[in-house]
């Protein structure tokens, strides 16, 4: 996340502000980033930072003063990944044997994973376990487990 970091900090200082916006993960699971944006500049450069952003590939939605960002793209596993633990080697032995296709990931798992990453390998294996444990019950109840590419948890890429 350190590259997609640099490139919206650079659209925010083309756009302009008053003051350094916070840029930080977001705490709302459907989106990766967050940005106070609109406080730290007037409304036409918040206007111009986000058609800048969308044009890169983001989407951008606004909220009580704060830009919530995602990626429109494919997620792709970190380069920075932390070694894989315990955690994320079960979640990795649940995709090898119970991913198919069936389901296809809505981008939820990679949120979470990519954010994690950023944060540490422990913030990486709790965000594993709480997959696992999400997975598990699924697969109790005849639910397909999304499809996440498997370099999330040290596996080789899905073809």
């Amino acid at each position: 996340m350190k590259k997609w970091r640099g490139e919206l900090t650079e659209m925010m200082k083309s756009a302009g502000y008053w003051r350094m916006p916070a840029l930080r993960r977001s705490s709302k699971e459907q989106f990766l980033l967050a940005t106070d944006y609109p406080t730290a500049a007037d409304q036409p450069s918040a206007e111009a930072f986000i058609r800048q952003a969308e044009k890169a590939g983001w989407h951008a939605e606004t909220d009580h003063g704060w830009i919530y960002l995602d990626r429109k793209a494919v997620f792709e596993a970190s380069d920075d990944m932390p070694i894989p633990g315990p955690e994320a080697l079960n979640c990795l032995s649940l995709l090898e044997r119970h991913a198919g296709g069936k389901t296809i990931s809505d981008g939820t798992a990679e949120r979470l994973l990519l954010k994690a990453m950023e944060e540490g390998a422990e913030a990486y294996e709790r965000a594993c376990a709480k997959l696992h444990a999400e997975w598990s019950v699924l697969l109790r109840t005849s639910a397909g487990i999304p499809d996440v590419d498997k370099r999330f948890f040290g596996g080789k890429g899905m073809p």
